[in-house]
């Protein structure tokens, strides 16, 4: 969401700024770890970019065989620090072009998770919780 201020300028009258601000519900996590989509004919593998209990952006390959823009998937993660959370359902809500790699045929997906059971959602917070501790931990977070 942007919001908009204007300030005076005494020379010009009036300068317009823009302030982007992020409304979002909970906080995202990096991570490198794996993450599978499960597919009707196949499995794509991609790499972890971040993760929140809404959902996991990915880094994929564009020459698999990807899902569609809000496409329901099954997923696996498995975390860089080898812990895994299975057969979590998600929604493709994003796909683009990937500033990350310098490879040309990478692709960012966006999923958010559906339905989480209460299993899955306290084994993704109990996940973020080591993640918190481990940014405090991280002097451009003290």
């Amino acid at each position: 969401m942007w919001k908009e201020n204007w300030a005076p300028d005494k020379g010009t009258g009036a300068l317009r700024t823009a302030i982007k601000t992020e409304e979002r519900l909970f906080n995202r996590f990096d991570d490198r770890g794996d993450i599978h989509l499960d597919l009707q004919t196949h499995r794509a593998t991609g790499k972890i970019i971040n993760v929140s209990l809404n959902g996991v952006l990915g880094l994929f390959n564009i020459n698999d065989n990807l899902p569609k823009m809000s496409k329901a998937v099954n997923l696996d993660l498995e975390f860089e620090n080898k812990s895994r959370i299975d057969m979590l359902e998600g929604t493709v809500i994003r796909i683009q072009a990937s500033q990350r790699s310098h490879e040309n045929h990478t692709v960012e997906i966006a999923l958010k998770f559906k339905d989480l059971s209460p299993q899955k959602r306290h084994q993704l917070k109990k996940f973020l919780g080591l993640m918190i501790k481990k940014t405090r931990g991280c002097p451009y977070f003290s």
